[in-house]
């Protein structure tokens, strides 16, 4: 099998770092008026001079080596992931509209704040939480068919787990179910291997770990993780269950 290569995901870190060398050559890539002219997110500019690309172009900018270097690494790992198992258009599509997703929830909890918080928003954190959105469907998704399948089994009289058994005895156990159950226990097997084994507590705990800085630090986008990882949730939810229904190993489309 010839081994996949994420065009995507390198085309996406090779954009961000580009942008960041750039940043360093026109005035540094902490400097909030840089910043401000490659197109950090900032709500009186969006709002009052209607510049609504800000939302698009403050995924590609990131403030200091130590904002681009997590990201990236995060970007890197989860792209590489994401991308096999969506395709190369999906996984795009789903990176790009969660960073806007991100973006669009800064914008409207700042407009609704009392406080004064219009600072700068920039990085590629919101569209990363959308890439950790679709490995909480596939978690979720494989224990919901997991517990399906055990759930029939059971009801066949069987208890125990096809794991480690010979599958000369798999098939003989089987063939002494009813074809409906056959029939459905089959179906429910083929959908799981469609889905990379993901162990739904380590998905959880990544997830923690992912929003647990904008818990304890003001000067990380809680809003932006937050509106990423539920706009990244719900479109992997409406492409996985396409990629579920269609015919072949989902995992290598």
């Amino acid at each position: 099998m010839t081994e996949y290569r994420p065009y995507v995901t390198w085309g996406l870190i090779a954009a961000n770092a580009a942008v960041f060398i750039a940043e360093m050559f026109f005035g540094g890539s902490e400097n909030a008026g840089t910043a401000l002219q490659f197109g950090a997110l900032y709500v009186p500019y969006v709002l009052g001079r209607g510049e609504w690309f800000r939302l698009f172009t403050a995924m590609f900018i990131h403030f200091g080596i130590q904002h681009i270097a997590s990201n990236m690494m995060s970007l890197a790992v989860l792209g590489n992931y994401v991308e096999r198992y969506l395709g190369r258009v999906r996984f795009l599509i789903l990176y790009l509209v969660s960073g806007l997703g991100g973006n669009l929830l800064v914008l409207f909890l700042e407009t609704r704040s009392s406080a004064d918080r219009n600072a700068l928003s920039a990085g590629a954190s919101g569209a990363i939480c959308g890439l950790m959105g679709v490995l909480v469907i596939i978690a979720v998704r494989r224990a919901m068919l997991q517990k399906r399948l055990q759930e029939r089994l059971a009801d066949a009289g069987f208890s125990g787990s096809f794991a480690g058994m010979p599958r000369q005895e798999v098939q003989e156990l089987m063939m002494r179910t009813s074809p409906e159950v056959r029939d459905e226990v089959r179906r429910l097997a083929q959908k799981m291997g469609r889905l990379p084994a993901l162990p739904l507590k380590r998905v959880a705990i990544a997830v923690f770990l992912m929003l647990y800085p904008g818990l304890v630090d003001r000067s990380v986008s809680m809003e932006a993780h937050l509106g990423g990882l539920l706009t990244g949730l719900v479109l992997a939810a409406l492409m996985s269950a396409r990629l579920m229904n269609s015919s072949g190993d989902a995992y290598f489309k």
